[in-house]
């Protein structure tokens, strides 16, 4: 899914309205809560134990209309509970700073996830996407 935000960032970029710069560095956020594609900011985004957004990351060249991630990327292990039964990890966010900003790009998480005690979420080299056109979901 993509945000608002960056689709009318992109069409006015490619429709002649402004010379959008690039976005700058994405950092990795993980959310309770899907954002809403008309607001900027995010809700339910996981805070304390140690929780701090990842990156910058960094994707290769764009190809079949989409971008994906060409490093792995490791959260710290969590020092007390991101999420409970109640409140799961559903969704990853790319994200234009490192705390507060704007989201760009987000997905379902699929199984949603608890984290607790010493596990660490690792994204793989690939598995980040940043593509446009049809939602994948899960």
């Amino acid at each position: 899914m993509i945000s608002d935000y960056l689709a009318n960032l992109l069409l006015n970029y490619a429709l002649g309205n402004s010379g959008a710069d690039a976005v700058g560095p994405v950092y990795i956020a993980l959310l309770t809560a899907l954002p809403n594609r008309e607001t900027a900011s995010v809700s339910g985004e996981v805070s304390g134990g140690g929780y701090i957004r990842l990156g910058p990351v960094t994707f290769g060249s764009a190809s079949g209309g989409k971008k994906v991630s060409d490093t792995a990327y490791t959260f710290a292990a969590p020092t007390a509970d991101w999420a409970t039964a109640t409140g799961p990890i559903i969704c990853v966010a790319l994200m234009d700073a490192v705390t507060g900003g704007n989201w760009l790009f987000a997905s379902p998480i699929c199984p949603q996830i608890v984290l607790k005690g010493d596990f660490a979420p690792r994204f793989e080299v690939g598995s980040l996407k940043a593509m446009l056109g049809i939602d994948g979901g899960c």
